[in-house]
């Protein structure tokens, strides 16, 4: 019987990369990578890969299709997550208008915890085993010059002052909402696959991103590939273990 894995997540599950054959001065193109880290995995693991990432999702939007697809994930022998990366963004936009206003992640760290846990909840109840991913890490200068490239002189300032005149600043919330995953695979006791240090063991990981800093590029997405295969191919037992048995039904 063939391996059935679903998955979810942001655009980076999706398998997004910049289209560099349309994106020209400060217009970025995007497109879906034929070569996606999720159909790479698919072919060489030979299993059935149904991907479900979405542009842009965070927890809110998971926990909404994990809901729509509930039959699905009832029928999938794994179920793969990955999110965090929209969650822990802020409108830039609205802090390059009012720098001194309040200001707060897409998603705080409080709900982004409580959703991603019931989240888990909800798909190990149906019977599937989840595995999730932890993050590819940012290249905070890229990112910054990519949305704010639009953005007036002094906006881009107002941002940078926002961020305590360092773009570094970014990464702090980005690997703050990193390691919440981390724990809460330990919490709740899903296995996880160590993204993050795949492209952090690199001389010079930012040679595995697009031009946005955020979206892991072709090479990138092969490196992923290269980390779950490897992952599963070793821990399926240990997976099959900490998340319990599937009941086989006919």
């Amino acid at each position: 019987m063939t391996t059935k894995v679903i998955a979810f997540g942001d655009s980076i599950m999706k398998g997004i990369v910049i289209d560099t054959a349309k994106s020209i001065a400060d217009t970025v193109k995007y497109m879906v990578s034929m070569d996606s880290f999720s159909e790479q995995c698919r072919r060489r693991l030979n299993i059935e890969v149904t991907n479900l990432g979405k542009f842009g999702s965070t927890v809110k939007h998971g926990m909404a299709s994990v809901d729509r697809y509930m039959d699905f994930v009832a029928k999938a022998d794994y179920t793969l997550l990955e999110y965090g990366g929209n969650d822990c963004d802020f409108r830039w936009e609205e802090i390059g208008e009012n720098p001194e206003g309040q200001h707060s992640p897409k998603i705080s760290l409080t709900e982004f915890i409580a959703q991603y846990d019931a989240m888990l909840a909800k798909i190990q109840q149906a019977g599937s085993r989840p595995v999730l991913l932890s993050l590819p890490p940012l290249a905070s200068d890229k990112y910054f010059n990519s949305f704010t490239r639009k953005l007036s002189e002094q906006n881009r300032q107002n941002i940078l002052d926002w961020l305590g005149g360092s773009v570094d600043a970014i990464n702090n919330w980005h690997e703050m909402y990193n390691l919440e995953i981390f724990k809460l695979a330990a919490v709740r006791r899903v296995p996880i696959i160590d993204i993050t240090s795949a492209f952090l063991n690199k001389r010079d990981f930012k040679e595995y991103l697009c031009d946005d800093g955020i979206h892991p590029n072709e090479r990138g997405h092969h490196l992923i590939a290269d980390v779950v295969c490897d992952y599963f191919m070793k821990n399926i037992d240990k997976i099959n273990a900490v998340t319990g048995l599937r009941t086989q039904t006919a």
